[in-house]
């Protein structure tokens, strides 16, 4: 998914251009994504509000239908119909989180490529002349290149080379430029893997952690906060709490430090904005904007996503060979009149539903 490093990496040559340090480019570019993701934020508080006005009717259908998983699953289905709530809303943040960290390891990985524009051709004959001298061609090549000609220790330790080497690959001046670039950071290299033990390198591993830590403890203090502790899946929340941090801090150590020092700097943000959210859209606050949009989407015609939903009942109940849902009073209302009066729609029905049971629904 090296493709999704290509327009994140224009944005941070962008920054670069005007910060020159590694360090703060990355953190100026976390903090600008997560803040074109605020609008989306905003749609995650309010889906679980929505959540939250409709979770008595939940726990109703799960307590009246606990013995009939098929029956439980359908009346949910019909429950989102109607209430207009998409379970799977919640998940594009996530979605596109992991979009842009597959992003930024490309970039992490390829600086040459992303940062300073040097073309696939030079990164390729350079990696064949440290191949040459004993280099294990690994996704560390483009970040190793640039700690050679810094003069600073490579992920291959005991390889014996020299920044002279690339002299007929790379010009004078983008050698010059590659030893000014800086990714020096709090006396860090972000150009490297962090060592395992008690050293310097192992702060933003600790950092990545303990953020994501905090958000999680966070997350479910706001949902125990607005009753949302009871809604089915809090035990695999619960789980995620303890996931997340060993997910995090495995990240950390497992790639650049760089790669540790945005997700660290996404944590931080998650934890502001949820901060933010939960001040300023308060969960009351959303409950009541979204009790008001539920009454006046019940004035307006049913939405795509309702009738797909509509759709998907329907086919369902005719493969267990079940008659149609019964038409509600509002939604008859709103069908044209034919002009047939109420008998002879009434046979009509029951003529139509005899030519597709058989002679069992007569019965």
């Amino acid at each position: 998914m090296g493709f999704l490093g290509t327009p994140l990496g224009w944005i941070m040559r962008f920054i670069y251009d005007f910060i020159q340090n590694y360090g703060f480019t990355l953190i100026i570019f976390t903090i600008l994504v997560r803040m074109l993701m605020f609008p989306l934020s905003v749609k995650q508080q309010k889906s679980t509000a929505k959540m939250q006005v409709f979770q008595p009717k939940i726990q109703k259908l799960q307590k009246q239908y606990k013995n009939d998983k098929q029956r439980l699953q359908e009346e949910t289905m019909k429950l989102y119909e109607e209430e207009g709530y998409n379970p799977m809303s919640s998940c594009l943040p996530l979605v596109i989180n992991m979009v842009v960290l597959f992003g930024m390891i490309d970039v992490v990985y390829k600086p040459l490529k992303h940062l300073l524009g040097v073309s696939s051709d030079l990164v390729n004959q350079a990696t064949e002349l440290l191949k040459e001298a004993g280099y294990k061609a690994t996704s560390m090549a483009e970040l190793d290149i640039m700690n050679i000609i810094q003069g600073n220790a490579i992920s291959q330790k005991g390889l014996e080379v020299s920044a002279d080497m690339f002299n007929n690959v790379f010009s004078a001046d983008l050698i010059t430029k590659i030893q000014d670039f800086n990714f020096s950071f709090m006396g860090l290299n972000l150009g490297t893997t962090p060592d395992f033990g008690w050293n310097v390198t192992i702060i933003i591993p600790l950092l990545s952690g303990i953020t994501s830590l905090l958000m999680s403890f966070m997350t479910l203090h706001n949902q125990k906060k607005t009753g949302m502790q009871q809604q089915q899946g809090m035990g695999m929340m619960k789980g995620m709490m303890i996931i997340m941090p060993i997910f995090s801090t495995w990240v950390a150590f497992s790639f650049p430090i760089g790669l540790g020092l945005y997700w660290t700097i996404g944590n931080i943000c998650m934890i502001v904005t949820n901060a933010i959210l939960y001040k300023v859209y308060s969960p009351e606050k959303m409950k009541a904007i979204v009790e008001k949009e539920q009454a006046a989407k019940k004035k307006k015609p049913k939405s795509k996503y309702q009738k797909m939903m509509e759709e998907a009942r329907a086919e369902q109940r005719t493969r267990q060979g079940l008659p149609p849902e019964k038409v509600k009073k509002s939604d008859a209302s709103e069908e044209p009149d034919d002009g047939m009066s109420a008998s002879q729609k009434l046979a009509e029905a029951r003529k139509r539903m005899a030519e597709k049971y058989g002679d069992d629904y007569n019965d």
